[in-house]
């Protein structure tokens, strides 16, 4: 019986990122670039297995100081 909580039993959590290209934690070579964060999620939804857990945006500043706005996207397993 579940408790509720949908991150229980989470072992892993991976943050992609538009404005940060990464590779995947578990693919050898399987590198995504960070405003193709939608390929990077399916793949790690359909390959992996992982859940989508949130998507949103974060902000930060540019060296002008003016707010940089990019979306992020949490997946776990």
């Amino acid at each position: 019986m579940s408790d509720g909580n949908q991150y229980a039993g989470l072992g892993s959590v991976v943050k992609l990122d538009t404005n940060i290209s990464k590779a995947c934690l578990h693919c050898p070579g399987e590198f995504f670039d960070g405003e193709d964060i939608d390929n990077a999620i399916n793949h790690y939804v359909q390959k992996h297995h992982y859940r989508v857990l949130h998507v949103g945006t974060e902000t930060s500043h540019g060296q002008d100081g003016k707010p940089w706005h990019n979306t992020v996207a949490i997946v776990g397993i």
